[in-house]
C-alpha cells in the first residue's frame, strides 16, 4: 500500500512537472505570436514602444524555460525565438549570440537551417558584411528549402545595399524579386530596387519598381508610401504631367490618410518645375492652413523661402519663412534643412547689414572732409568776449569734441574702406560656397577690386575669381591671366607664391613647404576674414597630401578647434581630436586635447545611461527628455571645455586677435609655434591705401 502511493505521488509530481514547463513555453510561444502581429503594424524602420513590450515580455518568458527547465525538449525552441525576439528589437550582438548557441548546442535541430539564415541576417545588421556574404551564398547554393534560398537571396542584395553596392544590389533584388513568391517580402524587394535606382540615376526604372511595389501589397499605408515614391521617382525623371497625374490620384483616394499633405507638397513642386508658379504657391499656402504642424507644412514653407531666395532675392523674406518650416515639425528633414537655411541667410544679412552701417559711416566721414576742404575753419576764430557771454548763458558748456583734420579723417575712410573689403570678401565666399551664386560672388569680387589697394585683399579677389574661372565657370585661358597677374605683382602674398607654382614659375619664398603655406593661408582666412569654410578646405588638403606628420597633427589640432569654437559641433570636434590622439599619440599637442576627448566621451556615457533610464518612462516624459537633451549635451560639454582652456577665461566671443593669439599659445606652449626660417623673406605689411577716385581704381583693375 506504502508502495503505490509513492508510486502514484512521484508519477504525479512528475506530470505536474511537466506540465509547469509546457505551460511556460505554451505561454512563450503565445506572447511571441502577439509580438509578430504587432511588428507587422511597423510604421517605419524601429520599433514601436508596445511592441517592444511584447518582445521583451517574450524574452523573459523564454528565458525562464532556459533558467529552470535546462533539460526540457524546448531548449532549441526556446534559443529561436529568443534569437528572432532580440533581432526584431535591434539588440542584433544578443541575437547573434543566441543562434550561434542554438547551431552549437543543436546542430541538428529542425531550427537549425533557419536559423543560419539569422544568423545571416543579424551579422547583416552587425555590418560584418564579407562573413554575412558566405553565409548567404551558402545557404543559397546548398540550402534544401526554397523559402530559404529565396530570402537568403534577398538578403544578399540588403548586404550590398547597406555598403552602398548599388549596382550589385540591383542584381541581387533583381532575381530575387523572381523567385520570391511572399508578398510583403515582394513588396520589400520592389522597394529596395526603387531605391538603388535612384541612387544610379536610373529614374524611370526606380518608378516602375515603385509602381510594382504598390501592386503586390493590400496595407493601404503601405500602397500610399510606394504610390507616393512612385510620383516622386517620375518627378526626378522630369515627367512632370505623369507625376502630378499620379499625385492628383493619391489626393483623391487617400484623402484621409495623416500624410496625404506630403502628397499635396509633390503635386505643388511638380507644377513649381512644370513651370505653373503661381498655382504651385497656392498650394505652398493651401499646405501650411491645411495641414500646420506636419512635415508637409514644414516642406511647404521650405520652399516658398527657397523661392523667394532663388527667385525673389529677397533675403528677409526668405529667412521667414525658413523660420516658420523649422517649427512646423523639427524632426523632418524639411525642417533640418530649413534650419540649416535660416542660419545661412541670418549670417548673409548680417554681413550685408555691418557693410550697409559701414558705408553709412564712410559716407558721412566724406562729407565731412569735402566740407573741410571746401570751407576751411579756423581753430580760434571765436572773440574771448564771445566765449565768455557763451558760458554766461549756457552756465555748464558741452565739453567740444575733438576737431578731426582732413588727413585724420581720410585715414578713418581708408580704415573703413579696408572694413567694407574683408565684409565683401566674406560676402561672396557665402554667395559662392553656400548658396552657389556664381555671378553673385563675382560681382563682389570686382567690388573689391575697385575699392581698395591693399594687396593682401586684391591678391585674394584675384586668387578667388581665379578660382570660379577654373571650378565654376571654366575659362582657363582667364584663369591662367588671372595667374599671371598675382605671380607677377603680388608675389609676395601667399596667394602669389601658390599662382607661381600653379604656373610652373619659380616662387619668390622657396624655404616655405607647401603645407606650411597652407596652414598659414587656413589661420589668415580664419583669423583675418572669419571664414572657416576655406580654412578648413586648406586645412583638409594637408591631410589628404601631406606625409609630415607634424603638419598632420597641426591641421587636425586647429581642425577640431574650428569645430569646436566658431561653429559648434561638438561631434566634429572630438572626431578631429580623436584621430588626432589615434594617429599621432606622441605629438605634443594631445596633451591639450586628450581631456576633452575623455570629458565628451564621460558625457556621451551619461547621455546614454539616461536614455536607457528614460525608455522606461512613459511616452510624454520621454518626449520631453529627448527635446531637452541635445541643450544639455551643447551646454555642459561647452562648460567643461571652457575650463580647459589655457587663458582659464570662457571663449563664448573673443575677437580675431584674441583667438590668434590663444591658438600661438598653445602652439607655443607644446613647442609647435612655428618659427621663422633664416634668410626667409617676410612679407611686407599691407600698404596704406590712399584716397582714390573710382575712375583711377577701374583703371588700375584694367592695367592689372
Amino acid at each position: 500500500m506504502k508502495r503505490s502511493t509513492i508510486l502514484w505521488l512521484v508519477l504525479g509530481l512528475w506530470v505536474l512537472n511537466g506540465c509547469a514547463y509546457y505551460n511556460t513555453f505554451y505561454n512563450t510561444k503565445k506572447y511571441f505570436k502577439e509580438a509578430l502581429e504587432e511588428h507587422k503594424k511597423r510604421r517605419g524602420d524601429k520599433p514601436s514602444s508596445v511592441e517592444k513590450q511584447k518582445f521583451d515580455k517574450t524574452i523573459k518568458q523564454a528565458s525562464k524555460v532556459l533558467q529552470l527547465y535546462p533539460d526540457s525538449k524546448y531548449i532549441d525552441d526556446s534559443l529561436m525565438i529568443l534569437g528572432q525576439s532580440f533581432f526584431y528589437v535591434e539588440d542584433y550582438r544578443k541575437a547573434q549570440r543566441k543562434f550561434e548557441e542554438l547551431l552549437q548546442i543543436f546542430p541538428n535541430s529542425e531550427y537549425a537551417p533557419e536559423a543560419r539564415l539569422w544568423l545571416a541576417k543579424t551579422r547583416v545588421k552587425l555590418r560584418d558584411f564579407s562573413q554575412a556574404e558566405m553565409d548567404l551564398r551558402d545557404i543559397i547554393e546548398n540550402s534544401r528549402n526554397k523559402g530559404l534560398r529565396r530570402e537568403a537571396q534577398y538578403w544578399l542584395g540588403e548586404c550590398y545595399y547597406l555598403q552602398e553596392k548599388w549596382r550589385e544590389a540591383v542584381d541581387a533584388f533583381k532575381i530575387a524579386v523572381k523567385k520570391i513568391k511572399d508578398k510583403d517580402l515582394k513588396y520589400r524587394t520592389y522597394l529596395r530596387l526603387g531605391e538603388c535606382f535612384n541612387e544610379v540615376k536610373e529614374f524611370e526604372a526606380s518608378s516602375e519598381s515603385y509602381r510594382l511595389a504598390a501592386r503586390n501589397t493590400d496595407d493601404l499605408e503601405k500602397k500610399f508610401q510606394a504610390e507616393l515614391d512612385y510620383g516622386r521617382s517620375l518627378l526626378r525623371a522630369e515627367k512632370y504631367g505623369e507625376a502630378i497625374r499620379i499625385f492628383s490620384n493619391i489626393i483623391e483616394v487617400y484623402f484621409n490618410n495623416r500624410q496625404v499633405g506630403l502628397a499635396k507638397l509633390e503635386m505643388a513642386n511638380a507644377m513649381m518645375k512644370r513651370g505653373n508658379v503661381q498655382e504651385a504657391l497656392e498650394w505652398y499656402k493651401t499646405i501650411t492652413e491645411e495641414h500646420p504642424r506636419t512635415p508637409a507644412a514644414a516642406g511647404a514653407y521650405l520652399a516658398l523661402g527657397e523661392y523667394q531666395e532663388t527667385v525673389e532675392r529677397n533675403y528677409k523674406a526668405a529667412g521667414e519663412y525658413y523660420q516658420k518650416a523649422r517649427l512646423q515639425d523639427s524632426r523632418s528633414e524639411y525642417a533640418k534643412k530649413a534650419v540649416q537655411k535660416s542660419d545661412l541667410v541670418k549670417r548673409l544679412m548680417r554681413i550685408k547689414n555691418d557693410i550697409k552701417r559701414t558705408k553709412t559711416q564712410i559716407a558721412a566721414l566724406e562729407k565731412r572732409y569735402k566740407s573741410l576742404k571746401d570751407h576751411p575753419q579756423k581753430t580760434d576764430d571765436q572773440k574771448p568776449d564771445d566765449r565768455a557771454e557763451t558760458v554766461t548763458k549756457n552756465k555748464r558748456p558741452k565739453p567740444r569734441k575733438p576737431k578731426l583734420t582732413p588727413k585724420q579723417i581720410q585715414a578713418r575712410i581708408d580704415s573703413l574702406n579696408r572694413v567694407v573689403a574683408r565684409k565683401k570678401v566674406e560676402l561672396a565666399e557665402v554667395f559662392l560656397f553656400q548658396f552657389d551664386k556664381v555671378d553673385s560672388a563675382m560681382n563682389q569680387y570686382m567690388d573689391i577690386l575697385v575699392m581698395t589697394d591693399d594687396p593682401q585683399i586684391r591678391a585674394l579677389a584675384f586668387y578667388s575669381l581665379a578660382y570660379i574661372f577654373e571650378q565654376k565657370m571654366p575659362e582657363i585661358t582667364l584663369r591662367d591671366s588671372l595667374l599671371q597677374v598675382l605671380a607677377y605683382k603680388y608675389p609676395d602674398t601667399p596667394q602669389g607664391r601658390q599662382a607661381a607654382r600653379l604656373l610652373g614659375l619659380k616662387v619668390r619664398d622657396e624655404t616655405v613647404h607647401p603645407e606650411e603655406q597652407h596652414y598659414q593661408m587656413a589661420e589668415q582666412i580664419l583669423f583675418d576674414r572669419g571664414s572657416t569654410d576655406l580654412a578648413l578646405r586648406h586645412l583638409e588638403w594637408i591631410l589628404k597630401n601631406s606625409k609630415d606628420k607634424d603638419w598632420r597633427a597641426k591641421a587636425l589640432y586647429l581642425m577640431g578647434w574650428i569645430y569646436e569654437h566658431r561653429l559648434n559641433k561638438n561631434q566634429l570636434a572630438y572626431e578631429s581630436y580623436k584621430k588626432l590622439a589615434d594617429d599621432f599619440p606622441k605629438s605634443p599637442l594631445v596633451r591639450k586635447i586628450r581631456r576633452k576627448i575623455y570629458i565628451y566621451e564621460q558625457k556621451q556615457r551619461e547621455l546614454a545611461a539616461a536614455a536607457d533610464s528614460a525608455k522606461q518612462t512613459t511616452a510624454g516624459v520621454a518626449k520631453a527628455d529627448s527635446a531637452a537633451e541635445p541643450k544639455v549635451r551643447k551646454k555642459e560639454f561647452a562648460s567643461e571645455i571652457d575650463d580647459e582652456l589655457p587663458t582659464g577665461e570662457s571663449m563664448a566671443a573673443p575677437s580675431a586677435d584674441q583667438r590668434r593669439k590663444l591658438l600661438d599659445d598653445e602652439m607655443e606652449l607644446v613647442g609647435l609655434k612655428k618659427k621663422p626660417v633664416k634668410g626667409q623673406a617676410v612679407e611686407k605689411p599691407a600698404a596704406k591705401s590712399s584716397r582714390t577716385d573710382s575712375t583711377k581704381r577701374k583703371k588700375k583693375i584694367i592695367d592689372d
